[in-house]
């Protein structure tokens, strides 16, 4: 017969490197399995499986293996940290911090010995200490102004190796599946908007570690092959804030501009605009150039203003670059 204590109302469950099943459960219960022996799930002597009740929060939301030894398990209102000793009581559990609950079993990642994750109104992170992810201003108005919270635990989210980041997909107001997300460079502490209809994402740890991405058309596509989308050019842009001098007092003519693109293949649509004043809604200048994938020198522009911004866009198949020496 089977073990009585095999869990029948999971809401989600992980592995732990020390070889035991986490499953979390309905009433804040944390179950855990004898180790390394998935069917025996009540606690005795001579086992090492355990039941362990959370407090804080409604109810149990995911878990994460962080790094050996240490587990992290979320509720929809604080996160716990659950360190492997090896006692009786096999893992000592703690509270690390409130008011800071995930979203939905997908929307948490850990890497690098760090966890990230998506909250009811923010992006968190966990290093020894819970703190919101950096410059989380960037973006949090954009994410949580059209985020449906009612299919909240639609969101996912998703680390990709090669470039150190981490994304996240979400579901808005008026869709029935995560359309739009951010992704958040742990290198340069950055933020970009991401809107290409994946909705949710891995990677292997070992060999290819290239993301494999699914979309709401049920196909799998596996990203970061090559430059293009599928075979076909991929649009992009690239737009960098206005740009001051003394605050806007000094009103400053652009005469020639060089251009500083590394392994640029494909041309380089550029497009310098000015303003006298910000939120301006008339441009006083603009001028726009298509930087040809050889080295074309200095540019002659003729622009004036405050302000002056900049946009890059590009089409043509295969296109890559990289800016800045």
């Amino acid at each position: 017969a089977s073990d009585p204590g095999l869990p029948d109302d999971v809401r989600a469950m992980f592995v732990t490197p020390e070889r035991f099943i986490f499953a979390l459960c309905a009433d804040m219960l944390v179950k855990w399995c004898s180790q390394g022996d998935y069917t025996i799930w009540t606690p005795a002597t001579g086992n090492t499986a355990n039941i362990r009740t959370l407090t804080e929060g409604t109810k149990l939301v995911t878990g994460r293996v962080l790094s050996d030894f240490i587990s992290l398990v979320w509720t929809d209102a604080a996160l716990y940290r659950f360190q492997y000793t090896g006692s009786t009581y096999v893992y000592n559990s703690s509270m690390v911090a409130k008011d800071c609950g995930a979203l939905s079993p997908g929307a948490v990642v850990t890497a690098g010995g760090v966890g990230y994750w998506m909250g009811q109104d923010t992006f968190w992170q966990f290093n020894g200490a819970v703190s919101p992810m950096p410059n989380v201003e960037d973006i949090r108005k954009y994410v949580f102004d059209q985020v449906d919270i009612a299919s909240g635990y639609q969101c996912n989210s998703a680390f990709w190796p090669q470039h150190n980041e981490v994304a996240f997909f979400i579901t808005v107001e008026g869709e029935t599946t995560p359309t739009i997300g951010v992704l958040f460079s742990i290198e340069n502490q950055c933020w970009a908007p991401l809107d290409f209809g994946r909705v949710s994402g891995a990677h292997f740890t070992q060999g290819d570690t290239r993301p494999i991405m699914a979309a709401s058309d049920g196909y799998l596509y596996q990203h970061e092959v090559g430059s293009d989308d599928n075979g076909a050019a991929m649009p992009w842009s690239l737009e960098l804030a206005p740009y001051a001098m003394s605050e806007g007092q000094t009103h400053m003519d652009m005469e020639a501009l060089t251009p500083d693109f590394k392994d640029q293949a494909g041309d380089i649509t550029m497009t310098v605009e000015t303003w006298d004043y910000l939120n301006d809604s008339t441009l006083e200048d603009t001028e726009t150039e298509t930087i040809a994938a050889v080295d074309s020198g200095i540019i002659d522009m003729r622009v004036s203003g405050r302000y002056i911004g900049m946009t890059l866009s590009g089409s043509a198949a295969g296109c890559y670059f990289r800016m800045g020496k």
